[in-house]
């Protein structure tokens, strides 16, 4: 009689795991930012100059810029939230750690572009 129970309970075990699931899995492709153009790894430029960055990015999926916000990084602080960047340079002399990140409007998705940006100042030669 054991052995019949024993049956009987792996037997509805066996057939619980094979219940058909009807969860709800709507899947899709992110949407990737594949590749910036016109941002260096590398930026430099003199003190109380104007820096100008004209991004260009294209996406695995959609690439209109309307779909996306923007927002530009330097030294852990917001500078500007337009997708190019042009800011008069009053910063201090140094190396600075800047991120160009692309969140998309759509799917939520950030993309960080890492530089950095070193400022100098402008001396007359000897």
């Amino acid at each position: 009689m054991k052995n019949i129970s024993m049956l009987l309970y792996f037997f509805l075990v066996f057939l619980s795991s094979c219940y058909e699931d009807l969860g709800n899995y709507d899947y899709h492709e992110i949407n990737r930012i594949e590749r910036v153009q016109g941002l260096d790894s590398v930026i430099r430029i003199v003190q109380f100059d104007t820096l100008r960055i004209r991004p260009i990015f294209e996406a695995s999926g959609y690439s209109d810029p309307e779909q996306f916000s923007y927002e530009w990084e330097i030294s852990a602080k917001i500078v500007s939230t337009e997708m190019n960047l042009e800011m008069w340079v009053n910063l201090p002399y140094g190396d600075k750690n800047c991120r160009f990140i692309i969140t998309d409007k759509v799917q939520g998705n950030k993309f960080y572009f890492p530089f950095r940006l070193l400022i100098t100042s402008e001396r007359a030669g000897d």
